[in-house]
């Protein structure tokens, strides 16, 4: 968010700090665990302005990825693994009975850094690769389409794939019917001869 601040012409965003707190869980998340508490907060804003650019690397390299998965999830969570190696400490991961690690760079131990590195490549590269030999198959077996075709996309995901019309206004599927909140006393009101017709609660008394 605050990035976006000064990025965006000084305005805050509801974007930004919405991506903002889920970076920073992401980048922490590695680091549960491992790292003192009070580490938490450089880790998670360190992860958070790394989503932020990213999000405009995303636009250079022409990924579709309209709710900034890749930015939050992929880097930021590469990231934070990576800075696991430099917070890391073996006292706290002692705290659960039995264990014992070198630690990362608060320990002197600074190959531990190395090997974060190392780890987030290669589990990376393994899951570019599977990724797409799956996404691959199933963009070959009807109905499992990657994409949506232009008409598909005009006329809606409910529409085209799911079913239901959430925000039509008949014949919808509502997660919470509105019968559920009828009071007890409208029980005896007549009843409309539509079996589909959901009825309104009523009107508040002024």
């Amino acid at each position: 968010m605050f990035v976006d601040y000064f990025r965006c012409g000084k305005k805050w965003t509801t974007v930004g700090l919405c991506s903002g707190a889920v970076a920073g869980l992401v980048g922490i998340t590695p680091g549960a665990g491992f790292v003192p508490v009070y580490f938490a907060v450089p880790i998670g804003v360190l992860t958070a302005i790394a989503s932020n650019f990213a999000v405009d690397a995303k636009a250079l390299m022409g990924i579709d990825d309209g709710m900034d998965v890749w930015a939050l999830h992929g880097v930021g969570g590469f990231v934070g693994s990576c800075l696991t190696g430099l917070f890391a400490a073996d006292y706290v991961a002692a705290t659960d009975y039995g264990v014992s690690i070198a630690g990362g760079w608060l320990n002197h131990h600074y190959k531990q850094l190395g090997y974060q590195l190392a780890a987030c490549v290669s589990i990376d590269a393994w899951a570019f690769v599977v990724t797409c030999i799956l996404l691959l198959i199933m963009n070959r077996i009807p109905f499992l389409k990657i994409r949506l075709s232009e008409e598909e996309e005009e006329i809606g995901t409910d529409a085209a794939q799911i079913g239901e019309f959430t925000y039509m206004p008949s014949n919808i599927y509502i997660p919470e019917p509105v019968r559920s909140r009828v009071p007890k006393d409208a029980k005896n009101e007549t009843v409309s001869d539509d079996a589909d017709s959901v009825p309104l609660p009523p009107a508040e008394k002024v």
